[in-house]
């Protein structure tokens, strides 16, 4: 697991943006309640969502979705608490907090740095 320290210098080092930490963040979540029992129509619609995903953003990709595990107990009580404030704020919440969520789930940045756009900048 990596410490608070080397997931902020990550961050800083690769100047994330924060929509790309906010989005790993509902891809976690997204695949805990492909976890839950739901009915088909929603699993299809957020299978759906994650394909879109993929194929509307150049840094995203299947492989990294694919690789990305879903948000722990812990870290789905922060996201059910930031649900209350709203989606938009939420969504500032996920990416305020995102250390927290990466220390939870290492897979998060596991993805970032496997994505292209990290891979292009490590080159270079």
């Amino acid at each position: 697991m990596e410490s608070d320290e080397d997931i902020s210098t990550f961050l800083c080092d690769t100047c994330c943006p924060v929509g790309h930490q906010y989005t790993l963040v509902a891809i976690s979540i997204t695949k805990r309640l492909l976890n839950e029992e739901i009915p088909a129509s929603y699993r299809l619609q957020f299978l759906e969502y994650l394909d879109k995903w993929a194929a509307d953003t150049a840094w995203l990709t299947q492989e990294i979705i694919a690789n990305i595990e879903p948000v722990c107990d812990r870290g789905y009580e922060i996201v059910r608490e930031a649900q209350k404030l709203g989606t938009h704020k939420a969504f500032g919440v996920y990416a305020q907090h995102f250390k927290t969520f990466a220390k939870l789930n290492p897979s998060l940045i596991a993805a970032l740095k496997s994505s292209p756009t990290y891979q292009a900048r490590r080159r270079s």
